[in-house]
Formats: structure tokens, C-alpha cells, sequence
């Protein structure tokens, strides 16, 4: 078995030797065990884009920016694939996204005006109006843009405002459209706990848990130390199913793979200089 510092590192690895089937492979065998851990589904997409598979990275990655709509990374992903395909007007829109998040001017021309809206609200919160933050995003909202990205920020406004009913309200209505998007189905499932529905919510937060195995989305959330940590596995691991590439154990070297027969029993694969 091997840990998931190990699969990532093997799955970079493989990329820099441009073998990017086998990066699908090492992503494949960790997601059949750990299917929504949100790193590894980005992995795999950028593996699919890199070898010119735009269509299935883009599907992927628009589900994880469903479950995550802060993951920068995966806008930037999308609007690489988009303009792989020539597809300029997603390109773009994916693009001022990535802006957006990273705060990065905006520029002048072809910019939607609902996402004027979420770049003043964001700076807005920045600068600790909440009040002023909210209005913008409803402004943005009036757009219904389809994306998760300003309902999230919005929940997120609320929260910081302390008007948790509306935090609460439009997390409902977030979920109900965008219903895999961790946020709103954290908000609710503590919403259980404190309104006594408590198997409820435990079993919203296991199924939580089992869409984030790594808990780095839950934390940001929840605390690093929140009282529920438990739920979560303390230990992620995974084996590989095809033997490494020599020209990927070549680029390891020092790094190389440990020997997955330290607990499984199992010989490491053997390397395979085969495509």
C-alpha cells in the first residue's frame, strides 16, 4: 500500500516524462478507492488535457468546480482547455474566473457584468463591508449566472456578516441547484447538529467525508482541529495496478516508489518501458 503524498508524486512524476496514460492509470487505481478526493480528480484532468483529452477534462473539472468553487487551479485548467478547442468565448469566461479569485485586474472590455459584481463584492469583503459585499452579489445573482462560484461567495458573505438565516436560505437554494458543492452541504449538515437532528447530520457529514478523504476542502471550513475529525480516515493509502515506466523510475531516482509489499505482501510491479 501507498500513501497519497506517493501516488501524487508518482502521478507528477509521470507527467514530466510525458507519460501521461500512465498518469490516468496511477490516478484511476486512487480514485476507484478514494472516488471525489478533489487533487486527484484535478490531476487526472490536467493528465486528459496534456495528452489532448479536452473533452473528458473539461466535464471532470467542471464537477470539481461544482464541489469546490474555489479551486483556482481548475478554472485555469478549463480555460486551457477551451482554448485548445478553440472554443474562445468559454476560454475567456474561465479565465476572467481565474482572475477573479486570484484578484487579478480584470481588464476593461468583454468582462460580464454579474462578474463586475462578484470583483466588487470581493473586494468589498476584503475590506471587512459585508453590507456592501452582499448588495453586489445580489446584484450578480440577478444575472443567474450558472455557475456555483457567486452563490458560494454570497453564503459565505452572509456568514461573515453573522445573518446566518440567510447564510442558511440561500445555502438550501445553492444546494438544491449545485447540490454536490461541499460548502452548502457542510452549512446544512451542521444546521442538523444544532437544530438536535444529530444521526442526521452525522450522516450528511460521513457522506461529506467520504466526497473529501483528505479533508483539506472540510478544514478550511470547519477548523483544522473541528470536533468532527474523526469521521475522517486518519490514513489514506492505495496500491498501483500497472508496473512503473522505466523512463518515470529513471526521473524518481532518489524518490523512488516504496515497496508496496511493506503491507500488502504484494512485489512492487515491475518497471515497464512499454507504452
Amino acid at each position: 500500500m501507498m500513501e497519497r503524498s506517493t501516488f501524487i508524486n508518482l502521478i507528477r512524476t509521470s507527467m514530466i516524462a510525458n507519460r501521461f496514460d500512465y498518469a490516468r492509470s496511477v490516478a484511476a487505481d486512487w480514485l476507484s478507492i478514494w472516488p471525489n478526493d478533489s487533487e486527484f480528480l484535478w490531476l487526472l484532468a490536467k493528465s486528459e488535457v496534456e495528452d489532448g483529452l479536452h473533452q473528458k477534462a473539461i466535464m471532470r473539472l467542471l464537477d470539481l468546480i461544482e464541489i469546490n468553487p474555489e479551486f483556482t487551479e481548475a478554472y485555469k485548467l478549463i480555460y486551457s482547455a477551451y482554448s485548445a478547442i478553440r472554443d474562445t468565448q468559454r476560454a475567456n469566461i474561465y479565465k476572467t474566473l481565474f482572475y477573479l479569485l486570484q484578484r487579478i485586474e480584470l481588464g476593461d472590455e468583454g468582462i460580464p457584468s454579474w462578474v463586475r459584481a462578484l470583483d466588487r463584492a470581493l473586494e468589498a469583503m476584503e475590506k471587512g463591508n459585508h453590507r456592501r459585499a452582499i448588495s453586489q452579489l445580489l446584484r450578480a445573482l440577478e444575472s443567474d449566472p450558472d455557475f456555483t462560484l457567486p452563490t458560494y461567495i454570497l453564503v459565505k458573505a452572509y456568514s461573515a456578516a453573522n445573518k446566518k438565516e440567510e447564510a442558511l436560505s440561500y445555502a438550501r437554494s445553492g444546494h438544491d441547484r449545485w447540490p454536490r458543492c461541499l460548502y452548502f452541504r457542510l452549512l446544512l449538515a451542521m444546521d442538523l447538529m444544532i437544530q438536535g437532528e444529530i444521526s442526521r447530520g452525522v450522516e450528511q457529514l460521513h457522506k461529506i467525508a467520504g466526497d473529501d478523504p483528505a479533508g483539506h476542502i472540510s478544514q478550511k471550513i470547519l477548523g483544522q482541529d473541528h470536533p468532527y475529525k474523526n469521521l475522517w480516515p486518519e490514513l489514506l493509502t492505495g496500491t498501483i495496478s500497472r508496473p512503473i515506466p522505466a523512463e518515470v523510475a529513471a526521473l524518481l531516482g532518489n524518490n523512488r516508489i516504496p515497496p508496496q509489499s511493506a503491507t500488502t505482501g504484494l512485489d512492487l510491479p515491475k518497471m515497464d518501458s512499454s507504452r
